[in-house]
């Protein structure tokens, strides 16, 4: 494979494209994948050739119309993707320190960092990438310099710049063309993406990182030829490419779903249909009546002769079978995803269960978790060493020293905790003794907007009321 000094010197625009489009992993395609994301493009409610309408015919056996048949959606693909970004990011990623030396140095940089993430709604950001992640199965996340031209110091150090990121995704248009070398080392990033200019054109790009160079090409929709764009190539000064880029092989669902998920919209759809024909009355008229009620008219009685009745025939069908089918398909799905379902209706009936029992309960969901965290440890370490090298441009007094910060993200996944029962162990662990300050129990509480403030009320009405009970005492 060429090294991307020897892609980039090609005479020919077009012959570097595609070498920079060469794509060694294999991600499934935005398009199909979108059928099966969203529960209204799924084939139960699109594919009408597959699941027909009904079909009406006269006495002779002519079709006279066609009735729409009842057609049943279940979105279990995109609650798949929901639920495993709960679990991995509903509790923020904790930032840990590795040096062991107490430097106060590198503790700056420490905080520098993690302001830098704030600024981002970082934490925010995890639950829409690993979303992206789990259903589109690639994304990339590009940080980048503006200069807001106004001075700060919210990274610890005086500064017109900032530090912002934007997610790159196929749902927003853009097609992701990481480069790696024979040793799987991504030596250049490449998007491709189209704008409608002003006069309503459709305008293709090409843009690409390397760790030297920023590049973008452009062509209109009906050209074949690709252009330099103005402006372009830049200087990457960075020295490494700025794009935080992860991926999958296929959507998170596609353990747990093989089909599960369409057999539960067809058994719905089809007994839906069902209980629509039987849902209107059907009179049995057994033998001659004498006569029978007008409409409208009141206290309805039939007359009839010997040996003759009526009477309305209710189904008799017992929907158990179905009912089985469907709870079997579903226990099934959540089973193999390794996911709980965690529905109103299935947890409503746990009661008051220790402590030791959730954890059980949330072991199987955990070690999901565990595997899919490889993606994303190895992503935020990334972005970690990304920001390392902006802030040591940002603060040339950074530059060397930034790059012994060592950082690792401790990912906590999501758990139904029983604080009352762990504040009890603990108690009785330190032997009856408060585990926490008054001032700390009064942060936690998130009953007061100003826990600071609330404290030195607190602590000052303590005080007024000891000095009363003394005085009260000695008189």
């Amino acid at each position: 494979m060429k090294n991307i000094d020897e892609i980039l010197k090609q005479d020919n625009i077009n012959d570097i494209i595609k070498s920079l489009k060469y794509k060694v992993i294999s991600v499934p395609k935005w398009e199909e994948l979108k059928k099966e994301y969203e529960p209204t493009l799924h084939e139960i409610i699109v594919n009408k050739t597959k699941y027909k309408d009904k079909e009406i015919k006269d006495k002779d056996d002519n079709t006279v119309r066609f009735e729409e048949r009842t057609r049943i959606c279940i979105g279990l693909q995109k609650l798949a993707a929901n639920r495993i970004s709960q679990f991995l990011f509903s509790v923020p990623v904790n930032h840990v320190l590795d040096n062991l030396e107490k430097i106060e140095l590198l503790e700056k940089q420490f905080e520098c960092i993690k302001k830098v993430l704030k600024t981002a709604k970082w934490d925010s950001m995890n639950i829409e990438r690993s979303k992206i992640i789990s259903s589109q199965c690639e994304q990339a996340t590009y940080w980048f310099v503006v200069d807001s031209g106004e001075k700060h110091n919210r990274y610890g150090f005086e500064t017109s710049l900032k530090l912002k990121c934007m997610i790159f995704a196929p749902d927003r248009g853009d097609t992701l063309y990481p480069l790696f070398d024979d040793t799987m080392n991504m030596i250049a990033f490449s998007r491709e993406f189209r704008i409608i200019d002003d006069d309503n054109k459709n305008i293709i790009f090409f843009e690409t990182w390397t760790d030297k160079s920023y590049l973008r090409w452009r062509k209109g929709e009906s050209d074949s030829e690709w252009v330099p764009d103005d402006g372009f190539p830049k200087v990457n000064g960075l020295g490494k490419i700025p794009i935080v880029y992860a991926h999958r092989s296929q959507p998170i669902w596609r353990d747990g779903d093989n089909g599960k998920v369409e057999q539960l919209e067809k058994l719905l759809s089809d007994n839906a249909e069902i209980i629509a024909y039987h849902s209107s009355p059907v009179l049995l008229i057994k033998g001659n009546l004498q006569g029978a009620p007008t409409k409208g008219e009141a206290n309805k009685v039939f007359l009839c002769e010997k040996d003759a009745g009526a009477e309305y025939i209710s189904w008799q069908q017992s929907p158990d079978s179905v009912k089985f089918q469907f709870d079997s398909l579903l226990r099934m799905y959540w089973t193999e995803l390794q996911l709980l379902d965690m529905s109103y209706e299935n947890i409503r009936g746990t009661g008051n269960i220790a402590a030791s029992a959730i954890e059980l309960l949330f072991s199987d969901a955990h070690l999901k978790c565990g595997t899919e965290a490889v993606i994303y440890e190895d992503m935020i370490e990334r972005e970690y060493n990304i920001i390392k090298s902006y802030l040591g441009q940002l603060n040339n007094e950074w530059k060397t020293s930034i790059n012994n910060l060592n950082i690792t993200p401790d990912i906590t996944f999501f758990m139904i905790n029983d604080i009352k029962q762990k504040v009890d162990i603990l108690l009785a662990a330190n032997g009856g003794h408060p585990i926490i300050s008054h001032e700390r129990s009064v942060l936690l509480s998130n009953l007061v907007e100003n826990p600071k403030e609330e404290y030195a009320v607190i602590k000052a009405e303590y005080l007024e009321k000891k000095k009363n009970d003394t005085q009260d005492i000695f008189g």
